[in-house]
């Protein structure tokens, strides 16, 4: 696999990305490569400002992916999916104990290949983030699932997440 990433910051906090992805895939099937392309578009926008005492936080991204037809599917192997995503941190506001808190929202968003018997999928994520000390974030969400073709599956999340 050979892939990149080019990035485009026409201002300050924004971004604009696309990235790419090709190579080959093993067919198990019929024992025989096949070829992968992958795309991805993205763009993300953070900025802090004293009009909305605290910091936003956007980012989206779609992709695609298409993997050459194999003998032994019915279908064409193309999946898309993307997400958009908003936070804000009130990290300006007069009261101490809410810097430290940050609200999110999530949209997912996954289309499987048409007759593949994989379904479509949907997801909403409600979350609240918790900022222990620069470097470590304490994550609660609720995922609420939306799949078409089956059974929903709605998920209570905690994560823990730190840098260094």
């Amino acid at each position: 696999m050979v892939g990149g990433r080019l990035g485009l910051v026409p201002i300050p906090g924004m971004e604009f990305g696309y990235s790419f992805e090709v190579g080959r895939v093993r067919d198990p099937v019929v024992s025989k490569s096949r070829d992968l392309v992958t795309h991805v578009v993205d763009v993300n926008y953070v900025r802090t400002s004293p009009a909305i005492l605290g910091r936003i936080d956007l980012h989206g991204q779609w992709a695609w992916r298409d993997v050459d037809n194999s003998p032994a599917l019915p279908f064409d192997n193309e999946v898309r999916g993307g997400y958009g995503q908003i936070a804000y941190r009130p990290s300006l506001a007069g009261l101490n104990w809410a810097r430290d808190l940050e609200g999110v929202f999530r949209f997912d968003r996954l289309n499987q290949p048409k007759n593949s018997g994989m379904y479509d999928e949907n997801r909403y994520t409600v979350g609240m983030n918790y900022y222990f000390n620069p470097t470590t974030l304490f994550k609660f969400a609720y995922e609420f699932d939306d799949r078409q073709g089956t059974k929903d599956d709605d998920t209570l999340l905690f994560q823990v997440a730190t840098g260094f």
